[in-house]
């Protein structure tokens, strides 16, 4: 398997904050990778796209590539080629990991309100 030279970003999201990446970003960031292995990583509310990884004997992979195209294929499959963004944050309330999916127009509409760009 080959890893990206990109350096890894990771970003740091507190309660009711937001990231996005582009779907079509993360798919060539993961190159070859097993894509049930490679996904939205996260460790002590720093969150960043990369292959699992273990820290602490914790698991810090949170939400895998597949898990996301699953998503997109199921519920989404008259997106087609569009453009899409995987949103991941932090609930304001619960403090919980939770992401959904928005399509080119959906994002557009609502950009502005997007923090920490990929």
């Amino acid at each position: 398997m080959k890893i990206s030279n990109e350096a890894i970003r990771a970003t740091y999201l507190g309660p009711g904050e937001l990231r996005y990446y582009s779907l079509d970003d993360l798919k060539k960031a993961a190159e070859d990778a097993d894509f049930t292995d490679w996904g939205i990583c996260e460790y002590n509310s720093h969150y960043w796209a990369g292959i699992r990884v273990s820290v602490e004997g914790k698991d810090a992979l949170r939400l895998t590539l597949f898990e996301v195209l699953e998503k997109r294929d199921e519920e989404y499959g008259d997106w087609g080629d569009e453009e899409v963004y995987l949103m991941v944050g932090v609930d304001e309330d619960s403090h919980a990991f939770k992401w959904y999916l928005l399509n080119e127009e959906e994002f557009q509409r609502n950009e502005e309100h997007y923090g920490g760009c990929s």
